[in-house]
Order: C-alpha cells, then sequence, then structure tokens
C-alpha cells in the first residue's frame, strides 16, 4: 500500500502548508520519542521519500513511516492509534510542509480558547464540543451510559483537571450537582480520587465552606452543598486517578 500525503481543505486555516500521512486505512502521526523530542517544528517537504518499515521493536509491533528530512535528520511516523503510550510529549498529525507554517505553532503556546463555550470552561476537554454537556439537564441511564452527550478530560490522566461556570454579576451559589461517568473496567474515565469546590474573591481561588461530602457514588446525582457565597466564577476542581482520566454527564451550579 502507497503512502499518501493528504490535504484539508483550503478553509482550515490551521492546517494551512500542512499535511497529513495515511497509508490504506491508517493515518499516522509523529510523536517525540522517535524524533528527538520536537514534532511541532518538524518540516515535511513534499519531495521527501517515505517508506513503510514493520518495526517488531516498536509498541509491540507496528508499521511505521520512515524518512530523512532536509539536512539529513531522520523521521519516523507511527499509526495514530498506537499514540499515548510512551509517557508525556509533543504528538502531531498534521505536519508543516513549510518552515513558515512550522512557525506559527512552534514560536508561542497554542491557544485553548475552543475550550470555553459561553460561560462554561474548563482545563481540558475533549472533544471540545462536548462541554455543552454539562448544561444541557439530560441525565444518563447510569454511570456508564455513553449513549447521549457526555463530558471527559479523556488524554488527561493523574494530576488536577477542572471546569467552571462565569456568571454575568455576582451571584450568590450555594451547592453544586454532579452526576459522573464510570467506565469501570472498560474504558480510560473513572469517578476521580476527589474533588471540591473554589470560587473566585479578591482576584484569588477560594475553597468553599462545605456543609457536606464531596460524593464520588455511581449512578446518582451527588450534590455539595456549602455555605452561600457570592461570587463571578465558580469552579469545580477534580483530582483523577493515576493513569486515568475522568468526566461528568450532568454539573449544575445551584
Amino acid at each position: 500500500m502507497p503512502v499518501r500525503r493528504v490535504l484539508a481543505h483550503d478553509k482550515v486555516v490551521n492546517n494551512a502548508e500542512r499535511v497529513a500521512l495515511q497509508r490504506g486505512p491508517v493515518v499516522y502521526c509523529v510523536e517525540w520519542p522517535d524524533n528527538e523530542g520536537n514534532v511541532l517544528e518538524i518540516v515535511l517537504d513534499d519531495d521527501v521519500a517515505l517508506k513503510a518499515e514493520y518495526r517488531k521493536d516498536l509498541l509491540h509491533g507496528v508499521t511505521a513511516l520512515t524518512g530523512r528530512l532536509a539536512g539529513g535528520k531522520a523521521f519516523t511516523a507511527i499509526p495514530f492509534y498506537a499514540r499515548a503510550n510512551r509517557d508525556r510529549g509533543e504528538m502531531n498529525v498534521w505536519i508543516a510542509r513549510t518552515q513558515a507554517a512550522a512557525q506559527r505553532i512552534s514560536t508561542g503556546p497554542i491557544p485553548h480558547d475552543w475550550e470555553a463555550l459561553g460561560p462554561l470552561k474548563a482545563s481540558h476537554v475533549y472533544p471540545p464540543a462536548q462541554l455543552a454537556a454539562l448544561g444541557d439537564n439530560r441525565l444518563p441511564k447510569s454511570s456508564r451510559d455513553l449513549s447521549g452527550p457526555h463530558f471527559t478530560w479523556l488524554y488527561h490522566v493523574g494530576g488536577t483537571e477542572w471546569v467552571q461556570k462565569t456568571f454575568a454579576e455576582p451571584t450568590e451559589v450555594s451547592s453544586v450537582e454532579v452526576y459522573w461517568l464510570d467506565q469501570a473496567d472498560k474504558g480510560p474515565c473513572h469517578i476521580p480520587v476527589s474533588w471540591r469546590v473554589l470560587y473566585r474573591h479578591d482576584n484569588a481561588w477560594k475553597a468553599v465552606e462545605n456543609t457536606g461530602p464531596y460524593g464520588l457514588d455511581a449512578d446518582k446525582i451527588n450534590r455539595a452543598e456549602f455555605k452561600p457565597i457570592t461570587t463571578t466564577i465558580l469552579r469545580m476542581e477534580a483530582t483523577l486517578h493515576e493513569g486515568s482520566s475522568a468526566g461528568m454527564h450532568h454539573w449544575r451550579v445551584r
């Protein structure tokens, strides 16, 4: 099967002067361990010859794409399905074809404006459109039910993640409701280790004085109550299990 270079539609401005690689039905990506730690600055010229090479020693056996970039630097791409198995680092699917395209990403932080939707914002959300699920007031049949819209921090594992709501004017709130998503042993999202509620006060985050527990039960609404506070931004912060992500079917501020 030949290696195909795929271009995005001209209206996808973020992919201008970029190329994706495909062999048969398999889309490829470049990851940091195979490319000296830095993949966002790679420039894959159109005339770079690429060959498919089965690597038994790589990721339990995958067919990689290899070549030599301008200047002689080795280039390796792996199947997209095999990504994110070797610790945290850079990954890229749409590879720059020109130095100008590489420079547009590599010279500064990637904007995260897409991680906001109206008054809702998150530290991370996958996919972005699912942020709306937090406010649709639809409840699932169970924590494992993924048939409807749901929110996840998928591909962020361990550590601390958050969601927050901004109010148009100072608002009094006294409780937060959460219906956790839990895939148990069938997926990467599990109910977190713990969570808490904070609010914005004097340009700093301050924990609320909760009057009840922060529930971690599956298949039900977990309601956390606290002494009423008045704020313009309320945040829920969750501590994830090591090696796991988390998500929610429902999140409501009252």
